[in-house]
């Protein structure tokens, strides 16, 4: 109990903002930031170690699972679309994986190898394909779980699923080991700004630009807002594509009130697209908890690029 206590604890303390004021602000940040992890594992735990016993071959175990699935999956996209506070809205990613996972664990061991190499596979591929883009890029934390936690169940320790199966002690700790030691090595590494955002490749061959925009912020201390407009000299704004003009705007007021920023300029010869991201920008140190930035009626020149409220 006192490992479901734990997590529900520190989901609590993330969700009331009161962490910051346990830990102090630093540390604090590092934990804060993975408010789905807690929330998947407080879950799914509890599933595999008292339910799914219970549900085993009896007529209502697949029902069940897939209505709880269900529910999952439906929870999840309902906070996607909803205006909930950011640390509400964030745990869409750990209500939409669990709605996949709970009917997976579920089913009876040993899976056959299509199906445990199959799913984290698949997973894996879309996030080597598409990349930091659309679904993935808004679903990074449940594609991440969606891939570590059937490796962990079905090829490393078989053992929590499939209480007669053989594993490799040496194995399991060095998997729990590298899920601890990576993240940890990664943070301790990390320089400069985590942006999070919204990147759209637009056409344009003007031989100047004008940029005006709406935005709206509510940011702690280490945030930002900003808008980006990155020009290059080929038709499609693939990652690696040399920039031959940045552009930067920026607001200034912080109170939740939109102010309209802008940014104008000539462009070098042969410009042929630009990248306009929104992006929230979060220093190395900044503080963990609500920061919002929204974005609206975005023009570039007289065309409309986005016009809708983006947070």
């Amino acid at each position: 109990m006192l490992y479901y206590g734990g997590l529900a604890l520190v989901l609590a303390l993330i969700l009331l903002q009161l962490l910051d004021e346990v830990l102090g602000k630093r540390l604090a940040t590092h934990i804060g930031h993975n408010s789905e992890a807690y929330l998947a594992a407080l879950v799914l735990s509890a599933w595999i170690q008292y339910v799914r016993p219970r549900l085993a071959g009896r007529r209502a175990e697949w029902p069940t699972a897939l209505l709880v699935g269900v529910i999952k999956l439906v929870i999840g996209i309902a906070l996607v679309q909803t205006h909930l506070p950011s640390r509400f809205r964030t745990l869409n990613e750990a209500f939409i994986a669990l709605g996949i996972l709970i009917p997976y664990v579920q089913a009876r061991r040993p899976l056959s190898r299509v199906i445990s190499y199959g799913m984290p596979g698949v997973v894996l591929l879309l996030v080597l394909v598409i990349g930091d883009r659309g679904l993935v890029r808004d679903q990074a934390e449940s594609a991440v779980m969606l891939i570590l936690i059937p490796i962990g169940l079905d090829l490393i320790d078989r053992g929590i699923l499939q209480s007669d199966a053989v594993t490799s002690v040496r194995a399991r700790w060095s998997w729990y080991a590298a899920l601890v030691l990576i993240p940890v090595v990664f943070v301790a590494l990390r320089k400069g700004a985590h942006v999070d955002g919204w990147r759209q490749c637009v056409s344009f061959s003007a031989g100047d630009f004008a940029l005006s925009a709406a935005v709206a912020s509510s940011l702690a201390s280490g945030n930002s807002c900003r808008i980006k407009l990155d020009f290059i000299a080929i038709p499609d704004c693939v990652n690696g594509t040399p920039v031959e003009l940045e552009a930067i705007a920026v607001n200034t007021r912080n109170d939740g009130t939109f102010e309209t920023v802008g940014s104008a300029g000539a462009l070098p010869a042969g410009i042929q697209a630009v990248a306009l991201s929104l992006e929230h920008v979060h220093d190395k140190d900044a503080i963990a908890g609500d920061s919002t930035c929204h974005f609206d009626h975005i023009l570039l020149d007289a065309d409309t690029v986005f016009a809708d409220d983006f947070e």
